[in-house]
This record gives structure tokens, C-alpha cells and sequence, in this order.
């Protein structure tokens, strides 16, 4: 049970990791040795304790696996940490688990960028914030062997960002654009005489967009739905 072997961790997190020697050899115990390892700073210790809770349990739980990849980036195997995470990712995981390995991400990619299949440059424009999307983004752009650079546009300065020239974005020279717009930005009226009207306008104002990027930077868009 999750919660039971996040107390007993937490409980028994200053005891070396020798104490668990004595324990008989099961999952749980092996899981609280790889934890009370990492609290220690032992990462090649860990590791060790990591690969034999793998061989020991069936269970692919996404933090774990992260665990065990933290432990293998701090021992420089930056190869296998790449491995189990993509094996993390091969499943739905919770938005927290990319907030807990933004930089455990990042820091693996940058290590492992010479065995990618492709590079790519995404920038995230938006008028409302966006820094959520880029963790999610870069996990899942190391999960699929992609390079990835990001671009995250001034907040709130979309329009400026496509038209300007000179702006962070036309510097950044994307392959992607992801334009993220929420519900507010179609403003949409209590009554409209004329919807189809008005849904083809917008769509028309969004074409500009489109029609700006596709001629600046020959990238690929991608119009987020409005939420």
C-alpha cells in the first residue's frame, strides 16, 4: 500500500541503511533501503536497491521508476535513466509526476540528445499562463527520443509575439507553435443574431495567425482547443 510505505518511510528515514540488512528480503523491504539510501545520498546504493525492487515486484509504479532513474542520472548513467523514464511515461501518469521530474527531465535530455531521432523547437504561446505545459512537454518529448527546445512567449502577448519581427519568438525560430487560448479569448456574446457569421469571423481572425507563422517559419501549428 502506497500510503502505509510512505509513513513507514517517512518513520524510519534517519536509520542507516544497514538496518534493513536484517530484514527479510521482500519488496518492502528493499523499497525502504532504496529510500533511506537516496535520503542518505548514497545514489549508487539506491540504484542497486531500485533494480532488485524491479526484479522483486511486477509493479511499474511512475514514481518509483523515477526514483530509480534520479539514482541512475546522479551515478551518471544517463542512458538507463532515460529508459526508465520512458518506461514511467508509457502510461498514464498524474500532472504531478511531471512538476516532481521537471528537472530530472530536463537534465537526462540534455545528457542523452546525441541518441534523439529528431531535434525540434517548440515554442508555447498563450493569453494566459503556459509554464505548466512545457514540463509536460519536455517528458513527453524524451519519452518519444525528440530534443527538444522550448519557447515560452511573454504572458498574455500572443498577438505581439506572431506579429513582431523582432520578437523573442521570431529569434527562437520554432519548428512548432502551440497557440494556447482559453474560453475568454472567444468573448462571446449573451445572444448573436448570426452564429455562423460570427464562428466564421473568428476563425478568420485565427487563420492570420496560422497564415503569420506557416510564412515566417515554415512550422508547424498547433491550436489548442478552448478549454
Amino acid at each position: 500500500d502506497d500510503t502505509i510505505a510512505a509513513i513507514l518511510a517517512a518513520e524510519l528515514k534517519d536509520l542507516p541503511a544497514a538496518a534493513f540488512q536484517d530484514l527479510p528480503d521482500s519488496p518492502m523491504s528493499t523499497w525502504l533501503a532504496a529510500q533511506s539510501r537516496m535520503d542518505a545520498g548514497d545514489a549508487a546504493g539506491a540504484a542497486g536497491n531500485w533494480q532488485r525492487f524491479f526484479q522483486q515486484s511486477a509493479r511499474r509504479d511512475p514514481i518509483d521508476l523515477a526514483s530509480y532513474a534520479r539514482c541512475l542520472a546522479d551515478t551518471v548513467r544517463f542512458d538507463d535513466a532515460a529508459q526508465q523514464l520512458r518506461l514511467a511515461l508509457s502510461g498514464p501518469v498524474p500532472y504531478s509526476f511531471f512538476a516532481r521530474t521537471e528537472k530530472l527531465c530536463r537534465r537526462v535530455a540534455a545528457e542523452t540528445a546525441a541518441a534523439s531521432l529528431r531535434q525540434c523547437r517548440v515554442a508555447v504561446l498563450g493569453t494566459s499562463t503556459t509554464s505548466f505545459l512545457i514540463p509536460v512537454l519536455q517528458a513527453l518529448c524524451l519519452r518519444d527520443r525528440i530534443h527538444a527546445a522550448f519557447y515560452e512567449g511573454l504572458h498574455g502577448a500572443m498577438q505581439q509575439e506572431i506579429l513582431d519581427p523582432q520578437s523573442g519568438l521570431a529569434r527562437f525560430k520554432p519548428d512548432v507553435v502551440l497557440l494556447a487560448m482559453n474560453w475568454r479569448d472567444l468573448q462571446l456574446e449573451a445572444v448573436t443574431p448570426d452564429p455562423a457569421r460570427w464562428i466564421d469571423d473568428f476563425i478568420a481572425g485565427l487563420q492570420t495567425f496560422w497564415s503569420r507563422l506557416s510564412e515566417a517559419f515554415g512550422c508547424h501549428v498547433v491550436q489548442h482547443a478552448f478549454d
